[in-house]
């Protein structure tokens, strides 16, 4: 079994994008910040302006990076093994053991909008690890389907049929 959650690429793209402009808010906004408070006897240094919007890029690429591409695009069931695909910038492709698998949760993040929602899949590791793959748009019940038919891959797998 393989299913396709969304397109690598575009998630990468879409990373990018996101990461940009938020750089550039955070640029901008520390430079009229640092204009802004330049005359004033506890004014902010070049230096603590520079540090402080670096900071506050690290934290904003990481919500990014967990938004986008810290999940996985594509799952493969095949014979005793589940392979998760993740997009770039760090792309890789992890690879467990279907019997890892605890259990299959379906998730529905936000708002719904009837009749079609966000959705995604995490797959529970009996370590106590997850894997989330990324949110895509369809009817909830397709989601509950899809959840459904990974669930018979895996146990498919396990039994040994």
């Amino acid at each position: 079994m393989q299913e396709v959650f969304a397109d690598a690429a575009a998630l990468t793209t879409d990373f990018a994008q996101t990461l940009a402009y938020w750089a550039v808010v955070v640029v901008m906004g520390v430079a009229v910040l640092w204009v802004a408070d330049r005359g004033k006897p506890a004014s902010l240094t070049v230096g603590t302006s520079i540090s402080f919007g670096a900071v506050l890029l690290a934290i904003i690429s990481f919500a990014v990076y967990s938004n986008t591409v810290a999940n996985f695009a594509a799952i493969t069931v095949r014979g005793n093994t589940v392979s998760l695909a993740y997009p770039a910038p760090f792309a890789r492709t992890v690879t467990i053991s279907s019997e890892d698998v605890q259990q299959v949760l379906l998730g529905l993040p936000g708002k719904r909008s009837y009749p079609t929602a966000q959705c995604y899949i995490k797959l529970v590791l009996r370590s106590g690890g997850n894997h989330r793959s990324a949110s895509r748009e369809q009817t909830v019940e397709s989601c509950k389907q899809l959840r459904a038919a990974i669930e018979r891959a895996l146990a498919k797998r396990q039994d040994g049929t």
